[in-house]
Parts: C-alpha cells; structure tokens; sequence
C-alpha cells in the first residue's frame, strides 16, 4: 500500500509539472509575439510627447490608439483633459493653407506642367506589404525659426499623402528672440492635429519612429526633395552638410556623409517615386519646395490649420479692431536684431551699424508710402506685426491712433494676455490675423510672412512686399534682411 500511495504522488507530481510547463511555453510565445508589434498595432495606447502651458490649455495629452477596421489613428480624450480643449479638438475655422503668396496665372500654368514632367498629377496605389506603419521622417535645418519649420513641415506632408506614410513632426521650438517660456514646443499647441489628421497620418513620438525604425538612414532609405533648377550641387551638399549636424545633435537621427549623397542629387523625382515601399523614408526637405499636385495642395489647404485655442484669440481681436476691417503690415528687421542689448546670436557689424542708420533718417519716408498704398485700398486702419523688441519703425508708426499692435491686442483678448511672456503662442495668433485681413504688407525675407503667404494666395487676398511699394528709395533695397 506504502508503494502504490508513493506512485500516486510522483504521477500527481508529474502532471503538475507538465502543465507548469506548458503555461511557461504558452506565456513565453505570447511575450515574444505582442513584443514584436508595435504598440499601434496591439490596441495599447500611446501619448504623443506634450509640454502642459501655465494657462492650463493641455492639461494632458490626447491619446491616439490603431483602429484594425479602418487602418488609421483615431484620437481620444484624456481624462484630465480640460473642457475647453474638448471642445477645441472638434473646432473649425475658415483659415486654409496653400501655395506661394502672390503666384501669378503664368507660374501657375508653370505649376500645372511641372506636376506632369514630374508624374505626380496622380497619387499611386500603393499595397500594403508591412503590418508596421511606414514613416516619414522631415530631415531639415531644425535651428530654423518656428515659421521655417512649419513650411518644411508643409513640405513633407505634401510628401507624406502622396506616398500615404505616417508623418513624423518630433521637434519643434521657440524663435531665437524668445527668452521666455518652454524652449521645445508641441504639435498640438500649434497645429489643429484632429483636422490634419484628416488627411495624414501623424505621429510626433520621435521614440515610437526610433523604436521602429532605428537612429541610422542609409543612402537606401533617405531621398533629397527637390530645389530650384539653378541650384548648384554644391550648394545643395552645404545645406545637407548642416541637415546632417543639426539632426545628429538635436535629435540624435544619424545620415549619410555628404560625398555618399552627391550622386542621389540626379533624377530627385523619379528617385522619390522609387522609394515607395521603403519602410523608414528619410525626407529631405529643400527651402524651397518645387513638387506639384493640385489635389494633394487643395487638401492641405483645407486641413493645415493652426490650433483651434489660437483661431479662437484671432478671433476675438480681429471683430474688435477697427470693426474688423484693417490691413496688416509684417515688420521684421533682422538688422537690427544683432545691435540690441542682451541679443546672444551674430555680432553688431559696422555694416549693420550703417544699414540702421541709414534706415533711421528714411523711416518717416516709409510710413508715409506705406499709408499711401493703404489708402489706394480703401483703408484707413494698420495693425503691425514685430518682433517683441523696442524699434524706431514701430514708435513712429504708433503715433497715428488708426495703428494697432499687440498691446490693443492684449487689452481686447484677456485670455492672449495671459501669454504676454509667450512670444511663440503669440506669434501664432498674429499669423492667423494677418491670413484673414484684405490686404497684407509683407516682409522681404521672413519665413513668418512667406507662411502667411500660403492662405492668402488660396484665399485670393491681396499681398504686397514691402520692398515692391510704389517709392521705396532704392538706396534702402540692398539693406540685407531689411525689405530684400
């Protein structure tokens, strides 16, 4: 009996031994399986990396999870959100982006033939031959101003619905004359992302990108965009030389060595169309994109929006200036900017020193014809748009009471006076202004107005360069950076 009761327990022990042993098996399979799939894919959600302002707007982040029925991102709620960015995920707004202030019928005709001599009047079918999504990662010159950022940002989302990839956006900061507030700044406080969401993909996880895709681009997965046909090579391998710095040292993105690149310069469309079924696309975008295609072009214009807590603010300003009718004039001179007190950037030159005091004893000349070209439209009312430091240029204009500048602004909108120490956000709230005013005083030179440019030219709204105002002294025109 003492025999059998011992056998007994050995089997019972066995069995119990198997079935451990299976449940490892089981768990270790599964582990392995759910580790391989990006978390997109397994119904875990993951946060888009986001700064909360001190004006409790993004009190906390909206999450993003994978849908298997449609293939795309939905985003949902947090559940600390703040009531007002709910409401703000869902607005609208009649603000759009498009193509280059000012574009005339005949680079217009330019366009359309250039969309067909590079084949891109047809968006490609394009299979799905990866369960992982296929990224692309903008490799520009990321010290540019936020204005420069946001037109490459442009560029590559033109370039991401065409060949249907994920958009990465990973960085974005504050412009070299801020001090204050957050250096890096975020997607969602600066772009409607649900609306662009609309028609692109989007992830601003640098993380997630590296996790996928690793830190290295090779010369097989990394296609220049295209320049101006009278760029020379070795101007485009000086731009992609400091592309190569600027995106190891900030973003930690590794590329290929300049002499490795020099041969991808050839065929650049025929090169961007061949790397359809790269996984990890990286993008160069040039300074001045020369990609065309109508339908791509007219989508962003409808969904390349800034964020909606910034058209609200817009908002609220422009109906209380002048009865919502006024023009805007963009005044940024980067001459002066080095001959400020406390400016850490580029030395105050002798020559710089020249330029302003040649500017100072013409500014009177300037404002004058400035009211000239305002009152051949029909408008008697200016609001202007500078840099957050003192000018001569502004003082003077500031003496008529039919001139407005930030500070009305701030006494209008209680809400953009708490962001009177964010010269980022603030910026943003002046662009949307000037997109909507009938007429638009540009700056020869600023990315900020050329941004501006975009929707204006869609809207069909008037612009006129400084520099092209009937009777601006010819003296001042080679003044760099001024209204060249």
């Amino acid at each position: 009996m003492h025999y059998k009761s011992l056998i007994g327990q050995w089997r019972a022990f066995y069995y119990s031994l198997c079935a451990i042993m299976v449940l490892v098996l089981i768990t270790i399979c599964y582990s392995n399986t759910m580790n391989n799939l990006p978390n997109t894919f397994v119904g875990r959600t993951f946060q888009h990396r986001q700064y909360v302002n001190h004006n409790g707007e993004f009190d906390q982040l909206p999450l993003t999870i994978w849908e298997f029925s449609t293939g795309k991102h939905k985003e949902i709620s947090g559940m600390d959100q703040t009531r007002d960015n709910k409401k703000a995920n869902n607005a609208t707004s009649a603000a759009s982006e498009a193509v280059h202030a000012n574009e005339s019928r005949e680079s217009g005709k330019f366009a359309r033939i250039l969309e067909e001599e590079q084949g891109l009047s047809k968006i490609p079918e394009i299979p799905r031959t990866s369960k992982y999504p296929r990224y692309l990662f903008p490799l520009f010159q990321y010290i540019d101003g936020p204005s420069g950022l946001y037109i490459h940002i442009r560029y590559a989302i033109f370039a991401a619905i065409y060949q249907k990839r994920t958009l990465v956006i990973p960085y974005l900061h504050r412009h070299v004359t801020q001090t204050t507030g957050p250096k890096e700044r975020t997607p969602n406080e600066t772009f409607d992302m649900a609306k662009l969401r609309d028609i692109v993909s989007v992830s601003s996880s640098l993380d997630d990108f590296k996790r996928d895709c690793g830190t290295h681009f090779t010369l097989e997965n990394i296609t220049e965009g295209p320049y101006p046909e009278d760029t020379s090579v070795e101007f485009k391998l000086d731009e992609y030389a400091k592309i190569k710095r600027q995106c190891e040292h900030i973003l930690g993105i590794t590329m290929p060595y300049e002499s490795d690149i020099r041969p991808l310069l050839k065929d650049v469309p025929e090169r961007f169309k061949a790397m359809l079924t790269v996984q990890c696309l990286g993008y160069v975008t040039p300074r001045y994109q020369r990609f065309h295609n109508k339908e791509i072009e007219e989508k962003i214009g409808k969904s390349f929006y800034r964020a909606p807590y910034i058209r609200r603010m817009a908002d609220e300003v422009m109906g209380k200036i002048c009865e919502g009718s006024f023009a805007v004039m963009h005044w940024r001179n980067k001459s002066a900017e080095p001959c400020r007190a406390g400016f850490k950037g580029e030395a105050c030159t002798e020559s710089l020193k020249k330029s302003l005091a040649l500017l100072s004893k013409q500014v009177d000349v300037i404002i004058s014809l400035v009211w000239d070209t305002l009152h051949k439209h029909n408008i008697s009312c200016l609001y202007v748009c500078t840099a957050p430091y003192e000018q001569k240029m502004v003082n003077h204009l500031k003496r008529s009471e039919h001139v407005h500048t930030l500070e009305d602004s701030f006494k209008i909108s209680k809400k953009l006076s708490k962001y009177r120490d964010d010269n980022y956000v603030i910026s943003l709230v002046e662009q949307e202004i000037a997109e909507r005013t009938p007429l638009f005083i540009s700056s020869g030179g600023s990315q900020w107005s050329r941004f501006v440019g975009y929707a204006r030219e869609r809207n069909h709204l008037k612009t006129i360069p400084l520099r092209e105002i009937p009777g601006i002294p010819k003296h001042l025109l080679p003044i760099p950076y001024l209204i060249k």
